[in-house]
């Protein structure tokens, strides 16, 4: 049936995926962060991070792209400071709103596809 508490194995490696969620969540630009496991067509497995940024933060869209990639830096390098290697997500995506359930809990199965 599989594991219900996102603990997953990767290379080797047990993660808890709370606890990069949690990391991510300490840094003053991220107001909720969610990690996943992702695998596509076959290739090897990695971790890929959604953010939804604090509202002080939104951009229009054309400054949204590079004012993105700045974050994404900060982002990975404050990770790397706190977190082994094997935990730091491979992808960062930058979303709007945080999908739920119609029960209103986060609907993880909503970001795979994204």
């Amino acid at each position: 049936m599989g594991r219900r508490d996102y603990q997953i194995k990767l290379h080797g490696y047990r993660i808890e995926l709370g606890e990069i969620e949690d990391q991510l969540r300490k840094l003053p630009e991220i107001e909720h962060a969610l990690v996943i496991l992702i695998s596509r067509r076959g290739k090897n497995a990695a971790l890929q991070a959604f953010i939804k940024l604090n509202s002080s933060l939104e951009c229009s869209p054309l400054e949204c792209e590079s004012a993105e990639r700045e974050i994404e830096q900060l982002i990975r390098q404050a990770l790397g400071r706190v977190l082994p290697a094997y935990m730091l997500p491979k992808r960062y995506s930058f979303i709007k709103s945080i999908p739920l359930t119609a029960n209103g809990k986060v609907d993880r199965n909503a970001l795979q596809g994204e």
